[in-house]
Order: C-alpha cells, then sequence, then structure tokens
C-alpha cells in the first residue's frame, strides 16, 4: 500500500485528489472547500414519513455519492470522532455542554442529570425527554433544591443553568456506562439502566430520585394542569473536559449545545444553522449539524430541510461553492457526494427511499 500511495503520488498530476482519497477523513484538506453534514437517526426519521413525500434533491446527493464506512452509528461518538478525540464508552459530554451553559467546567467531574418524563407501557417503561414538555426555569429551581437536599450527604450537588440541561457534579469518577439521552428517547429504559462497577449505586441513586420527584409538589402542580410531570432524570454525558484537540473546521454550525462546547473547547467559531452561512464559504472544511424532537411534524421537517439545506447544497456543488458535502446519518455509513459526482446525472432517478 506505501509503494502504491508513493508511486501514485509521484506520477499523477491530481496529488491532492489522490491524497483526499486515500484519506478521505483527513482534517487538512484546507485547499478544497468541504462541508460534513450530520443528521442523526436520518433513516429513522425518513421512516416517519409519507410514502408520498417528494426529496427531489436528497434523492439527487444521495444518488450521486459513494457510501463509505463510518465506524460510529450515535450522533455524540459521531461528533467525537469528527473533531479528532477519542470514542470511548463514555463521552464527556457533560463537560463539554457546560463550557456553553456555565463556562465552568475546567477541573472538575461532570454528569449531566437531565429532566425527562418515564411513561409505564404495560411491561415497558419509555423516556420522553424536553422535546415532549415544557418546562420552566422556576420549577427547575424548586425541582433542583429538592434534591440537593436529599442529597447533601452524599456531597452531589445538581445544578441547572437551563431548564432542560441539568448537571451534577461529582467528588469522583464512578465506574459507569451510561447510554447518551438522545439513544433512549421514546424506548424502553429497561436494557440501557447504569451499568460497570457501581451501577447498583446509581440504580439506587435513580430509584430515589425517582420516587422525590414522584412526590414534589411542582409536579402535583403540572399534573394538575394536564402537563407531563417530571418524574426522573438520566445519567449520561460522565467525565472531565477532554485534551484540546487540533483545530478542524473553519466553522460550527449546530443549535446542540456539546458541538457548540466542542468547537469552543478548540477555539473554533460556531453559530446556529442558516443556508446564508454558503454565501461566504472559505476554503477548508465546515460541520453542519441538524437535529429535531419527538414532537415534530415529520413531513414538514423534511420539506423544510429540502428546500433550505438539500437543495442549497446541491446548488454550492452545482456552482463550485462546495467540493464535496459528507453526509452522516448514522448506520455506520457515510455518503460522500463531490461537484464532479453531481455531474452523473443518469444517477438521479434513484429514490430516498432506496437507502432507508
Amino acid at each position: 500500500m506505501l509503494y502504491f500511495r508513493k508511486h501514485i503520488q509521484l506520477f499523477c498530476p491530481h496529488r491532492k485528489f489522490i491524497s483526499e482519497l486515500m484519506n478521505p477523513f483527513s482534517p487538512h484538506l484546507s485547499s478544497k472547500t468541504n462541508l460534513h453534514l450530520v443528521i442523526p437517526n436520518l433513516f429513522n426519521y425518513l421512516a416517519e414519513t409519507d410514502e408520498q413525500l417528494q426529496l427531489p434533491f436528497l434523492n439527487k446527493l444521495f444518488a450521486q455519492s459513494t457510501q463509505q464506512t463510518w465506524q460510529q452509528t450515535e450522533f455524540y461518538s459521531t461528533l467525537f470522532a469528527l473533531f479528532g478525540l477519542t470514542v470511548e464508552k463514555n463521552l464527556p459530554a457533560a463537560a463539554i455542554s457546560r463550557l456553553i451553559d456555565a463556562n465552568d467546567a475546567e477541573n472538575q467531574i461532570w454528569l449531566r442529570a437531565d429532566p425527562v418524563h418515564l411513561h409505564a407501557d404495560r411491561d415497558r417503561v419509555l423516556l420522553f425527554d424536553h422535546s415532549m414538555f415544557d418546562l420552566t426555569q422556576a420549577e427547575t429551581d424548586r425541582l433542583i433544591n429538592e434534591l440537593n437536599t436529599f442529597f447533601v450527604s452524599d456531597a452531589l450537588l445538581f445544578t441547572a443553568p437551563t431548564p432542560y440541561r441539568w448537571y451534577l457534579q461529582l467528588p469522583r469518577l464512578p465506574d459507569l456506562t451510561l447510554p447518551p439521552l438522545t439513544e433512549l428517547v421514546g424506548r424502553d429504559i429497561h436494557k440501557h439502566m447504569p451499568d460497570g462497577r457501581d451501577k447498583m449505586t446509581w440504580r439506587q441513586r435513580l430509584n430515589e430520585v425517582q420516587m422525590l420527584l414522584h412526590q414534589s409538589p411542582v409536579n402535583l402542580e403540572r399534573e394538575q394542569r394536564g402537563e407531563l410531570s417530571i418524574n426522573s432524570v438520566w445519567f449520561w454525558g460522565l467525565g472531565t473536559l477532554p485534551p484540546v484537540p487540533s483545530p478542524r473546521w473553519v466553522e460550527v454550525w449546530s443549535e446542540d449545545t456539546t458541538a457548540q462546547g466542542l468547537a469552543k473547547l478548540t477555539h473554533i467559531p460556531y453559530a446556529a444553522p442558516s443556508k446564508h452561512l454558503l454565501n461566504s464559504l472559505k476554503s477548508g472544511d465546515y460541520l453542519l449539524t441538524l437535529t429535531t424532537g419527538m414532537k415534530t411534524d415529520w413531513t414538514r421537517w423534511w420539506t423544510d430541510l429540502e428546500n433550505v439545506w438539500f437543495k442549497s447544497l446541491h446548488q454550492a456543488l452545482q456552482t463550485r461553492q462546495l467540493d464535496t458535502v459528507w453526509i452522516y446519518p448514522g448506520e455506520q455509513r457515510v455518503f460522500r457526494v463531490t461537484r464532479n459526482s453531481i455531474k452523473h446525472w443518469w444517477k438521479w432517478r434513484t429514490s430516498w427511499r432506496d437507502f432507508v
């Protein structure tokens, strides 16, 4: 392989293309303009839409792309890998997002303890996140005070700089495996409880949290108003701030606080997604994430993505504003579409349904 690489680089006039081909995820492709688009659970979302939904530009992007293997299957492991950070059993998303919410994450062990609603359904207990309920800061502060009063003897400190992102500051790092909250929304929690050597302690704490919240006056008031109770939290994102990775991105566009926190850790500009940002692209790599919640009107969401993003990205490839677009849908796949591959007009008739 080394012999092959060496001689191609010596005799092929398109050395930069060959270099990209050999290492498509290199962080140093500064001579080209590339956009990496992460839409977690993309195909699951598509499966929720009307079968008659027409997405012609998404069809073209998929049909005129090449598929490559991508080892990560979920959103946060994909983010960490794209930032060049080690993907371990626990990704320290709590410390990363804390950079955005409070900017006091250094030298501390953090755990997200996000408010959720658990719904018993026969032999299952389904988890729903804040996309299914509203919660005020005043209600949050009352619940946090109740938790801190109960756990004061355990030296645990709950804080909530925002109503939907709660944190737990720990005196030591426990041995735990905790799946990200995004992987549990709408699913049964039984197979995803805290694991590891300290699992029994944390499962007990989770039970204590649930009993405390069940009796909280805040939830009694919410139920009287016909609102979902905040009857549990979900522990995830355990760890400390990782080492600062080498800068890769020109800019990061995301509404996710972990993605923003990774950008801040790396001293990279970040902003909420906006199609107007495509008008001022420079050479280098850009990261865009698009996420949604369970209350989403799927057909409308996909129609907006088609009109706002897929059409714009395809046009940017046609006009050479972009050289390459990478699409990360999860499922250990990544789609790579280039300004040259979109010239393969005979491929566009493939439907997005063929990729689900």
